[in-house]
């Protein structure tokens, strides 16, 4: 008689626990934890600069997910970059003079890391046409990028696709890139500066270009904390909220303005900040104020009347931060909503249009965001936001089966453009084919299937409602938020199941082979 030994209990554990692995559901992405951080993009993308592929501009914000733990993002003239918390930079777009710094001068659409050595730690990176400076932890400044004006600092008018260290000398504390020309303050308050300077634009009295930094005096040597470069002007910031001007008339108002001047027509408050555009300049003050002067070709300053060599004040509720670029501006207010005005070829106002305006108004897209910074290139934006916009509307129960005249109440629920739960949306408006809605329930007569909608804006999500005769005791098959399927078990659970009694019966069959004791031969 043949005998079978018996599967030992490892073997069935084994099973079992294998079993278990399948009948389990997997994990989706909605129970994925999601380490990102959120941006909105738009305006200027023919070389991919707002990392979202493809070339096509746009004047609407789009949403942009970054690896978690960016600490800032800088914008160029058709590229962009991502400074992250561990000191690492990225790049994306347009690399013809080589100013994404990952050695090549081809352009990208997804990011790719900047060249730097190990152990290298970022801390600040300024980009505005094709050249950019960076900062590490050690006060040392690196430049790569187009060099034809001597603007990488390092003695050269050649270009560089990967970042190399400029010898000044002195610890640095911040670095500011002009369009051809290059900016560092040391940690004493002083200003250094090299690349063009046909229209005064270095502040050192000439009209020579520099390829090598030079130390610019400030009258009375005030300390400087800031400096904002665009075209052909440069203006500096001072520890005690004053403002110093070099370089074109439209700013200064003098032709050949080639050391710094003091601008003194801010009514007694004191600025905090400032943002260069091509030929525009706007600076807030510590009242939440922000003032503008400059040209006014496509309203960049805001402000009645035109081109001004004079700061004025821009019509805006309290401003928290500003930015400018180009011939536009922005300014996130104290509120957290943004404002944008000037030119819109490129729909860099992110309104929708590509019409120019010459007053501030809100980027409507955003409305009930948190912006958390504001960043701008020459032809396009980038927004950093704690959470984005209303984008998407869910109704629970999203199926339910009632009698004719009994109320089916709704839960709404929204989320963002990134999957972010924005809890209950209590101005969202129920509606129902054939029937009638209260604020939080709808009901009909008529049998049949009914669409249900909640609307908040121009969002809009849709329900399922079947008006039935015998009535149907609630929503998403008895009230629950998954189908009740076999013994309670979801799809993924019934074939996790199904393989789980397959691996137990092969592993019977197991049992039996390898449980057969060779006959013995008399």
């Amino acid at each position: 008689m043949r005998r079978t030994r018996p599967l030992p209990w490892s073997r069935w554990l084994s099973a079992i626990v294998l079993a278990a692995a399948f009948a389990l559901p997997a994990a989706g992405p909605a129970s994925a934890a999601t380490d990102s951080t959120d941006f909105f993009v738009w305006g200027y993308n023919a070389h991919g600069g707002l990392g979202l592929g493809g070339a096509a501009q746009s004047g609407h914000p789009l949403a942009l997910t970054l690896p978690v733990g960016v600490a800032s993002i800088a914008v160029g003239a058709d590229h962009m970059f991502e400074l992250d918390e561990d000191g690492h930079l990225w790049a994306w777009g347009g690399n013809t003079s080589g100013q994404l710094g990952d050695g090549t001068t081809t352009d990208r659409r997804d990011r790719v890391a900047v060249s730097f050595p190990d152990g290298t730690r970022i801390v600040q990176v300024s980009a505005y046409q094709d050249h950019v400076l960076a900062l590490d932890t050690d006060g040392t400044v690196w430049s790569w990028g187009r060099g034809h004006r001597g603007q990488l600092g390092d003695g050269a008018t050649s270009d560089r696709s990967a970042p190399a260290q400029l010898s000044l000398g002195v610890t640095v504390v911040s670095v500011t890139a002009g369009q051809e020309q290059s900016f560092a303050v040391t940690a004493d308050g002083d200003v250094l500066a090299w690349g063009a300077n046909d229209r005064g634009q270095l502040g050192d009295g000439t009209t020579g270009d520099r390829s090598d930094p030079v130390l610019i005096a400030l009258p009375g040597s005030p300390t400087v904390t800031a400096i904002a470069a665009g075209t052909a002007f440069t203006a500096a910031l001072t520890s005690d909220g004053r403002v110093f001007l070099w370089g074109a008339q439209e700013l200064t108002g003098t032709p050949g303005t080639t050391a710094p001047v003091e601008v003194g027509d801010f009514a007694g408050t004191r600025i905090v900040a400032l943002a260069a555009g091509d030929y525009h300049l706007l600076a807030l003050d510590d009242t939440g104020e922000v003032w503008a002067w400059g040209d006014d070709t496509y309203g960049q300053l805001g402000t009645p009347g035109s081109s001004s060599s004079t700061p004025a004040r821009v019509d805006l509720p309290p401003t928290d931060s500003i930015a400018a670029a180009g011939a536009f501006s922005l300014a996130l207010l104290s509120d957290g909503t943004v404002q944008s005005w000037g030119r819109n070829r490129f729909g860099q106002l992110g309104d929708d249009t590509t019409t120019d305006r010459d007053a501030p108004a809100p980027v409507t897209a955003l409305a009930g965001a948190e912006v958390t910074s504001v960043a701008a290139g020459r032809d396009s934006v980038a927004v950093m936001v704690d959470q984005g916009p209303l984008a998407t509307l869910t109704l629970s129960p999203s199926n339910a089966t009632v009698a004719p005249g009994v109320p089916q109440s709704y839960e709404v629920r929204g989320r963002d453009a990134f999957g972010n739960d924005l809890g209950l949306v209590s101005d969202a408006t129920l509606a129902i084919q054939g029937g009638t809605c209260s604020a939080s329930a709808c009901r009909s007569e008529a049998p049949g299937r009914h669409t249900v909608s909640a609307t908040s804006g121009s969002v809009v999500g849709v329900a399922l409602l079947v008006v039935s005769a015998s009535g149907g005791g609630g929503g998403d098959n008895g009230g629950g938020d998954e189908p009740g399927g076999i013994l309670g078990l979801t799809g993924l659970s019934v074939v996790g199941l199904v393989a789980a009694i397959v691996i137990l019966l092969a592993s019977g069959l197991l049992a039996v082979v390898l449980g057969r004791r060779p006959r013995r031969r008399h």
